[in-house]
């Protein structure tokens, strides 16, 4: 790694200490609600998103949640995690810019993909929080470049790239190391888990050892994010797909979402097809948590929002 990358992760903050005393407690623990609760005391930025988020829950409350210890059993232990990790991040990259904007609604969008259909991958029983952590850092390195080479984005789009090998042939020759590589450090410099520092540094692998149970956890939590990877970034172009069914979904999703290394979707589209909608309120209930980017999402991104939103009145009658 040369003296200005080592420079740049010398000088990355730190992790969200909430974060971190969160991600050390065990969810089995009978007091687990208790300790979160009391975490929420410690940080009232993390206390106010909690509320927030309850209140735009799935199946919104008869009546609003009006405290913490009504907010934090709706929410639920899994997801609990998932936000202090993702409104974390958001304290140490904040959006800015229009590159900015797009990287975090890709960035959420993929962990709640990964989230959603963890339990529906056919190769391994894969947890569905850290499928959505691996969703959420899989791109770490890109916010790296952003934060720290302005002119990176505009850079490396004028190469054109159209998938993912040719954007790590971009960014090496933009900025000398490819956001893979450069995530991989992230998480060391984090101390983040394993399994974590594994997805981010191969997401863009696809040929990977099976042969031990570990290895097949890990190419299995690969394809997930690989799929949720290709699925954000296509209907963050092609808004329009998400009101298809059937065989032009199937036709729409193949081409851009199964590599050709694999023999088959490791997810049934039919499945993908089902969870669309809620993946994407999920999703924008957890982006306009995050500062900067409500004004954003009603300027520039109203197609994709403004669909789930049709296709959820549609499912509730309205």
């Amino acid at each position: 790694m040369n003296a200005e990358y080592v420079d740049v992760i010398a000088k990355l903050p730190c992790l969200n200490q909430v974060m971190v005393k969160l991600l050390a407690l065990d969810s089995n623990d009978i007091h687990y609600f208790d300790s979160v609760y009391e975490l929420a005391h410690e940080d009232p930025s993390f206390a106010v998103r909690i509320m927030h988020l309850a209140n735009v829950a799935d199946k919104a409350p008869v009546s609003p949640v009006k405290t913490l210890r009504q907010a934090i059993p709706r929410i639920g232990v899994s997801h609990i995690q998932s936000i202090v990790s993702t409104y974390a991040l958001a304290d140490a990259f904040q959006c800015q810019t229009k590159s900015d904007s797009d990287l975090w609604i890709h960035s959420v969008m993929v962990a709640v993909f990964a989230r959603t259909l963890a339990p529906f991958i056919h190769e391994f029983i894969l947890d569905e929080e850290e499928a959505y952590l691996c969703g959420l850092l899989h791109d770490i390195g890109r916010f790296i470049f952003f934060s720290q080479l302005t002119d990176a984005p505009k850079l490396i789009d004028e190469f054109n790239w159209v998938d993912g090998e040719q954007l790590l042939i971009s960014e090496e020759k933009v900025c000398g190391m490819d956001h893979a590589t450069l995530g991989g450090y992230v998480c060391e410099k984090w101390q983040l888990p394993q399994y974590i520092h594994n997805v981010v540094s191969k997401h863009h692998v696809y040929e990977y050892s099976e042969d031990k149970q570990a290895d097949k956890k890990l190419a299995a939590m690969l394809k997930l994010v690989q799929v949720s990877d290709a699925l954000s970034m296509l209907i963050m172009h092609k808004p329009e797909l998400i009101s298809l069914s059937g065989n032009a979904l199937h036709d729409a999703l193949i081409p851009k979402c199964q590599h050709p290394s694999w023999s088959s979707m490791p997810i049934a589209v039919e499945i993908i097809a089902s969870h669309l909608t809620e993946i994407l309120e999920q999703t924008k209930n957890i982006l306009r948590g995050i500062e900067g980017l409500d004004e954003v999402l009603n300027r520039d991104y109203p197609d994709w929002f403004e669909v789930a939103e049709a296709e959820q009145d549609t499912e509730h009658g309205k």
